[in-house]
Order: C-alpha cells, then structure tokens, then sequence
C-alpha cells in the first residue's frame, strides 16, 4: 500500500503538471533572470562539450550538470531527460562512463550515438591527446571537428537564432550600419592579433601603421572613421559561419564531403571566437559604446499571453524563449550573448589547452550519468479543475463565472505532455544526497545509490548547476527555494513541468502549487479583460459604421 507522503506528492504533482500545461498553453511567462556568473566556467564548458547530435531526436537531449575538483581529481554527474527512456518510472539508476577505446579515426564520421556514447568517446579522446607528439596542431584540430559533428544541430540552431526570435538577419544589418559622427570619444591603436596576420584579414576601409623600432608591431586604428570597417568585419565573420553551416550537405555520405563542410565550420566560428574574445575588446566595444545595437531592430520579447478565446491564435509577440532580454541586459550585451552562443563549442574547446596546445585536463576523471525516467502523464479532469478554482477564487458575479467557468474546458488538457526537467532532478539529488538532508523521495527507488553518492557528494556543496539551455520559469523558482542552489540564465517561461521523485519537501511543492493557481487567476482575468475592451471597441466601431 503506498505511503500517506506517496499518495499526497502524487496528487500535489497531478495538480502542478495540470497547471504548468494550462499555463504554457496560455503563453504564460516573467521577466528573464541571470545568475550565470554564480555557475563555475568549467561546468559550463563541459555542458557544451557533452551536448550532441540524438539518435532520436532531432534536437540535442536538454542536460545540467554539475560536479566538483578534488585532490582525487574531478567528478561530474550529467543528467539528462530522456522521453525514450525505458527505466521503470519508479527508479533512478545512475551509469558510470567509462573510456572509450575506440580511435579518433573510428569516433569521427558517427553522427547519431547515444549520449553516453558521445561522453564515452569524448574521454577516449582527451586521453589519447599526446602533448609531447609534434603533431598537435593536428591533433587540435581533430579535436575541434570531432565536436562540431557531434554537436552540428545544436550549433546550427544556435547561428540561425537571431533569423528565428528577432525577425532579422543580424548580419546584414550589422553589416548596413551607418554609424553617427561621434560614436567614439577618442582614437585607439590596437596591436594586431596573431590570428589575423595574414592580410586577408585586413578589415576594409582599415587604417593601419608600422612602429619603428618594435619589430615591425603593426597597429590598427579604432575610431569614428574606421568603426564602420570594424563593424563589417564583425558582420563578414558571422557570415561566415553561417554560410558554413548552410553548406553543409545534409545527408551527404561521402567522408570527404563531410570533412569538408566540418573544416570550414570549425575555422569560421574559430575565428570569430577569436575576434568575440579579443584581449581589445573591439567586439563589446562595437556592440556597448556605439548606437550599433540600437540600430538594428531587434523585437523585444514582452509578456505575452495566448488568446484563448481565439482558437489556434499564436502568442501575441513572437520570442525565442533562450533570447530574451534579461532586466539588466542592454540591447548590445544580448547580441553579444547570442554571438557567444555560437562560438560556446570552440570557448569550451579552448579552456582544456594552454598557449602550446597542451591539454589541461586531469587525468581521474569520473563521469556517472541518470537519465531521468518517464514519469506520469496523468492530470486533473475539467470538473475537478473548476471545482479547485472556483473553491479558491469565487466568482464575484453570475457572469463572471460564466465567463471564467465557460474558457476553463478549452485550456483543460487531456494529458501530460512535458517531463521532469534534468536540472529539477539535479537539483532534488543535490538537496537528498546533502549533509543533514532528510532524504525525501517518492514512491521511487534509487539503484547503485553508493555510486551516485560518491559522484554527485563533494559537489553538495558548491550546488552549481549548468544546463544546456535556459531554466524554464519553474525550475528557477526551485533553485530559489532550496538554499544555495545555483542556477543558470532562466527565460521565465513556465513549461509544461513535473517535480522530481526525490530531494523536494511537500511543503515546497504546496507552495509551488499555490503561486501556480495565483498566476492561472491572473492569466485568466487579463484574457477576460482583453476580450472585453476587444468588444467595446468591436461595438463602437459597428455603431459609427451604421
């Protein structure tokens, strides 16, 4: 017979994976949050790094992790969730990741593996890398396409985002850019970077100067006359990168081909991560001093909510949920963002070797992962639904009701049709295996629950999470709730979401399901108070029509 704890948290969960779907389908969201400087840089390194192409999906699987360095070397738990899943949704199991023994040779060309099988293979690599060979440029550079095939469609999803959520090809209008007559307030001369020696990275319409007695130091100049060359060759490198990933042939066979297309997408976002994160800073300087970002007109997502009295409608504003603009965010630093998301593979790439192409990476790697299991698709009916909201907020009027009770069937959904987020699991495992912790789970068993204690223990402490992509609105307000855990980027969206199994007190979610109604009321009176004024205005215009 299930425990009182299993019978509430079933029915406590019931209720917010029936709000949260009703919610998401309303369009519901808040304003965007940050707290990715509270995320160590290597955990976010390393969720770019696992991110690969899925056997069955067509996008990367959504993964967090997180994970500490000791003197016994690192240990890292990646968590992931998998619709596919076939582990009974009563159990949590963890698998450690061991080495690969295949060849870089062997690795390269197999687009669709598992995600432990990229993991697995990725550390095979990493430990066959030899430091003292006189190959290592090579050996860099297969490296480097190794990770751009294995994450080609979560890379190329990210090149086209600003096409996607802002309606524009920033490009272009980077490119297009008339600037001012004062955008900068004085003239800087920049020592050339090596990456750009070659004269084909001469920007045109550049000023350049040779200093005598420095070896022959070249310089170019930053100021009002030469910031619109600047600015083209910003654009011309993205551009780069996004004819790259166009030509990539889909479904193409041939080795050769492939190789082909991988090189130039690798050296394009190489290079246009060399010029993002330039010691000179030109690109923040373009994109923060100048009217650049101003100018380019962008949409700005805003709270939108679905209008359900109008079947099929979309949102009211257009956004891509990961490129809102948080609060404190100006225009320049989300382009900034989204340019750094492109280049976040080869960023990653970039923080295992030092300056000689030596790898900094220790050599007791541990690695376990969990796949969170399917869970219950199960949620309220449309009469229990009504009887909930109308017990907690009753109607102030007949009419009111009326209008309330008659949208309530349309929003009701048959069925769940999200799932327990990787980052929420993360965080219930970090709360249940913490010192002192309760150890709350659900009608759940945790199996080789020694091998994830181990793994997932010394990072108790820290509670960084890094996730692959922005915290939905539910899973920040988690990580708020439970002390110290510390959170991503969130774009306030609420999806369709269910609490884990484990680590989550009752209370917690009773408290989550309260906030869940509250927002449900308000949704629900916005759209009753729209569709009003919507035939105030319907009415009066038919009255000076007649």
């Amino acid at each position: 017979m299930p425990s009182a704890d299993n019978v509430t948290f079933s029915s406590v969960a019931e209720r917010i994976r029936t709000l949260t779907t009703m919610l998401q389908g309303m369009g519901t969201r808040a304003s965007p949050t940050s707290k990715k400087t509270e995320v160590p840089l290597f955990l976010r390194h390393l969720v770019a790094l696992f991110t690969c192409n899925d056997t069955f999906d067509n996008e990367a699987k959504a993964i967090a992790v997180t994970g500490s360095i000791t003197i016994e070397g690192v240990r890292i738990l990646v968590v992931t969730q998998n619709p596919f899943n076939m582990s009974p949704p009563s159990e949590l199991r963890v698998e450690v990741v061991a080495k690969g023994d295949k060849t870089f040779q062997q690795v390269v060309g197999e687009y669709e593996v598992t995600l432990k099988e990229h993991i697995s293979d990725l550390c095979a690599i990493l430990a066959n890398y030899n430091s003292h060979s006189g190959d290592r440029v090579k050996q860099f550079s297969d490296f480097c396409l190794f990770v751009v095939d294995r994450s080609f469609r979560k890379l190329s999803s990210r090149v086209f985002q600003d096409e996607q959520s802002w309606k524009v090809n920033l490009v272009q209008r980077i490119y297009y850019w008339t600037p001012g007559e004062c955008e900068l307030d004085d003239i800087q001369w920049i020592n050339r970077p090596m990456w750009a020696s070659s004269q084909a990275m001469f920007p045109d319409g550049m000023r350049q100067r040779t200093l005598d007695g420095s070896g022959g130091q070249v310089q170019w100049e930053l100021s009002n006359t030469t910031v619109k060359a600047w600015a083209q060759f910003l654009a011309r490198k993205a551009n780069d990168a996004k004819e790259a990933e166009r030509s990539k042939p889909a479904g193409e066979k041939r080795p050769e081909k492939v190789a082909s297309a991988l090189r130039d997408v690798h050296a394009f976002c190489h290079l246009l991560y060399r010029f993002i994160n330039w010691e000179a800073n030109v690109v923040q300087i373009l994109l923060t001093k100048t009217s650049l970002a101003y100018r380019l007109g962008l949409e700005s997502p805003t709270d939108g909510i679905r209008d359900m009295f109008n079947p099929g409608a979309e949102l009211m504003v257009p956004y891509l949920d990961d490129m809102g603009r948080e609060p404190t965010e100006s225009r320049g630093q989300q382009v900034l963002q989204y340019l750094q998301s492109i280049v976040a593979w080869h960023a990653a790439i970039m923080s295992l070797y030092d300056r000689t192409l030596s790898l900094r990476v220790p050599e007791n790697l541990d690695i376990g992962l969990v796949e969170v299991p399917r869970c219950s698709v199960k949620v309220m009916s449309k009469d229990d639904i009504n009887a909930e909201f109308f017990r907690r907020y009753p109607a102030s009027s007949l009419a009111a009701r009326a209008t309330i009770g008659d949208s309530l069937p349309d929003l009701c959904p048959f069925r769940f049709t999200g799932t327990v987020h990787a980052e929420t699991t993360l965080m219930g495992l970090l709360s249940y295996f913490a010192e002192g912790s309760d150890r709350v789970k659900y009608d759940v068993q945790i199996q080789n629950e020694a091998v994830l204690e181990e793994i997932i223990g010394p990072a108790t402490f820290e509670r960084a999470i890094a996730v692959s992509n922005n915290c939905c609105w539910c899973c920040n307000w988690l990580g708020n709730k439970l002390t110290d855990i510390n959170l991503p980027a969130s774009h306030g969206v609420i999806y369709a979401w269910s609490p884990p199994l484990v680590g989550v007190d009752i209370a917690v979610l009773r408290d989550l399901e309260d906030i869940l109604w509250r927002k449900l009321a308000s949704a629900l009176r916005n759209a009753s108070q729209t569709r009003s004024r919507r035939s105030v205005h319907y009415n009066t215009v038919a009255c000076r029509l007649r």
